[in-house]
């Protein structure tokens, strides 16, 4: 077995050995106590009973003593005195005791004691029994007084060897310890077969990822069955758990899968893309917003208010502040947002024009920030500013109708031509400008133009005559152009005007267009036109 301060045979074994131990040093001790009673009692007895027998031999010689001294024989009195001495000397020697015997003024008569021991007991002394310790021993003494000759007398009994001191008492300790060593190798054998070989049994069947088998000891027993019951658990959940590792590990393949997918869309794309959180900082920003905006690495701009960087001023440098940055309301407002009339600012400090949309990023039902896309719309506005300068040039009017029949874009010549400013053209409906070349000029058997084309997708061509605001009439025609989205489906016209008065002949057909008042019909509903030849 095992046997170190961990193992169970030495937290058992050596606190048994050492309550047993410690049981008979105390033992031993009560036994030395009771010892030392019975011996103080047996010296008390033995030297009362001396000092009886003491007693009655001065008391036997007290008449021969008192007749010699009533003779005035000195020299008789001193042997007598002697005589009693010698009696009571004996009387000690026959009972392995010793003693003393003093006059009144404290002169010692006789002692069969050393002189130091003597007087030690003499200064102690007190009528009947006392103990006496000192280096040389203890000593038992019992003192009374013998009047008619003055003598005080004390019977001395030496200490005897204690129990523990004996012979026979030398047998006790190595007992006491063989029988600590039998226990305790009991107990050794014991443990081993009742504890330590099931215990390993259970032990190696843990080990081994097996059933604990039953030891036949009913606590063990139990705890093997609890032990087989939690592993029966631990093997289902960790069933349970290589599963969800698997889905789990399945399922970050397929995010991670999908945020590469996600990203190489976002690094392909020719627009620039970037994401900000609810404090503006960026997070993102793909490989084409990088190139856009000058810069090399990612870095450069995550963690960063990416609109003190690139959007902090306008396009005519004045400061652009913050809390007026149309991309926040995207999650500020929780709305989307496009424009196409500011710019960004590159590294080096450039400027170009740009066109975004913004809108809101929202997880689980609360905005996280937004996401913004750009593209660099330089080309776009020197194309329009061409187109625009060379639609200025030209006589022609020129408009832009949605299918709302909404006026997107219209040229100072169809300005001229309507005479109308320009700006009060644009936004409106067309039939809302009473004596505009474009308003329609639906006819029960022909409809207008822009409405024509729009409708059937085919450019269309008619000649109208207009009474502008001047009241003279003007012979206008009007070429209709659909355009279409890329669905294929018809998003807007456009129209040209061009006046061909001079052009045609007094004689000529002439569809003339009254003046139209909005009384005249609703929006959508053809209004009433007449025709003259």
């Amino acid at each position: 077995m095992k046997f170190d301060r961990s193992s169970i045979g030495f937290r058992i074994i050596v606190p048994i050995f050492v309550i047993v131990a410690v049981i008979a040093v105390l033992l031993l001790i009560l036994v030395q106590r009771i010892s030392d009673h019975i011996q103080d009692d047996y010296h008390r007895f033995t030297a009362a009973a001396s000092a009886h027998q003491i007693t009655t031999i001065l008391e036997t010689a007290a008449s021969e003593l008192i007749t010699a001294q009533l003779t005035g024989n000195p020299v008789v009195v001193e042997a007598k005195k002697r005589s009693v001495g010698d009696a009571v000397r004996l009387s000690w020697s026959r009972n392995d005791q010793a003693g003393i015997i003093s006059n009144a003024d404290g002169a010692i008569v006789l002692s069969t004691l050393n002189p130091e021991v003597t007087h030690a007991i003499l200064a102690r002394r007190s009528l009947g029994y006392f103990t006496l310790a000192d280096k040389a021993g203890r000593f038992h003494c019992y003192m009374n007084s013998f009047a008619p000759w003055g003598w005080t007398v004390i019977t001395v009994a030496r200490q005897t060897p204690s129990y523990l001191t004996r012979k026979e008492v030398g047998f006790l300790v190595p007992l006491i310890t063989l029988g600590s060593l039998l226990m305790v190798s009991g107990l050794l054998f014991i443990l081993r077969r009742n504890l330590q070989r099931p215990v390993a049994t259970m032990v190696s069947a843990v080990g081994s990822e097996e059933k604990v088998p039953a030891t036949g000891v009913a606590e063990l027993d139990q705890i093997g069955q609890a032990v087989n019951d939690a592993l029966e658990k631990v093997r289902d959940r960790s069933a349970q758990l290589a599963t969800e590792l698997e889905e789990r590990r399945r399922a970050e393949n397929e995010v991670r899968e999908k945020e590469e997918h996600i990203r190489l869309l976002l690094s392909s794309t020719a627009e620039g893309i970037y994401g900000v959180d609810m404090h503006g900082t960026c997070t993102f920003c793909n490989s084409a917003g990088l190139r856009l905006l000058g810069y090399e690495r990612e870095g450069d701009l995550l963690g960063k208010n990416i609109h003190t960087i690139i959007h902090c001023k306008r396009a005519d440098g004045s400061t652009y502040p913050e809390e007026e940055c149309r991309i926040y309301q995207a999650y500020r407002k929780k709305q989307g947002v496009h424009a196409d009339d500011e710019v960004f600012w590159r590294k080096d400090g450039t400027s170009f024009p740009i066109e975004y949309w913004s809108y809101p990023i929202a997880q689980q039902g609360t905005v996280a920030g937004a996401v913004v896309t750009f593209m660099d719309i330089s080309e776009r506005k020197r194309s329009e500013a061409f187109i625009r300068n060379i639609l200025e040039t030209v006589d022609e009017g020129f408009l832009v109708i949605d299918r709302e029949l909404t006026i997107l874009s219209a040229n100072r010549a169809y300005s001229r031509q309507a005479g109308i400013p320009l700006e009060e053209i644009v936004g409106r409906k067309c039939y809302e400008v009473s004596h505009t070349l474009v308003a329609p000029c639906p006819d029960p058997e022909e409809e207008c133009s822009a409405r024509r084309a729009m409708e059937k997708g085919k450019p269309c061509t008619g000649v109208h005559i207009h009474r502008g605001a001047d009241d003279v009439e003007k012979k206008m025609e009007i070429k209709a152009y659909p355009l279409r989205d890329a669905t294929g489906a018809v998003s807007s016209v456009i129209m040209t005007t061009v006046d061909i008065t001079e052009r045609a002949g007094s004689n000529s057909s002439l569809i003339r267009l009254r003046k139209w008042r909005p009384s005249d019909s609703l929006p959508g509903v053809s209004p009433t036109i007449s025709i003259t030849f």
